[in-house]
């Protein structure tokens, strides 16, 4: 799995929940949790949401 190294940016906004809607797309809705749940709790912004997005 890839780790992702979430900048400190500022302003930022702190992603409590991550919603993930398609619990019947199983195997590749492991890969995807994975990857989503590091950003949950952590403060992120444009860059990290770009770098959360490359990473899907």
């Amino acid at each position: 799995m890839h780790q992702i190294n979430f900048p400190t940016e500022t302003p930022c906004f702190v992603i409590n929940h991550v919603e993930q809607p398609w619990h019947d797309a199983l195997p590749f809705i492991i890969l995807l949790s994975a990857l989503l749940n590091q950003a949950q709790g952590k403060c992120i912004a444009g860059k990290g949401i770009y770098l959360l997005l490359i990473a899907l």
